[in-house]
């Protein structure tokens, strides 16, 4: 994993969390999991105030990424990875 391009400080908000993901990578695969998730619940929040999207129903994780505001910021089959990465560190 390389998370440094999220090093900036527009990204202070969960740029630690990426980097404690990257260094469980080494510990273990579980805490790894466990740790991308805090990372992605925390970037999706951010990515909700960056573009002042209110939440529809739940400030959940599910909730939030299944907002389809939200899913028309993303790339064409990204939803599904971060999905991936939600239901793995659901665990």
């Amino acid at each position: 994993m390389n998370f440094s391009p999220f090093s900036k400080p527009a990204f202070a908000s969960f740029s630690s969390s990426l980097l404690e993901a990257e260094r469980a990578f080494a510990v273990s695969p579980a805490l790894c999991a466990l740790s991308c998730r805090k990372a992605l619940e925390m970037a999706v929040k951010f990515v909700y105030a960056a573009e002042r999207l209110e939440p529809s129903y739940s400030e959940e994780l599910n909730a939030l990424m299944s907002d389809w505001e939200f899913k028309s910021l993303l790339p064409s089959g990204m939803i599904k990875q971060l999905d991936y990465i939600r239901r793995l560190g659901n665990i």
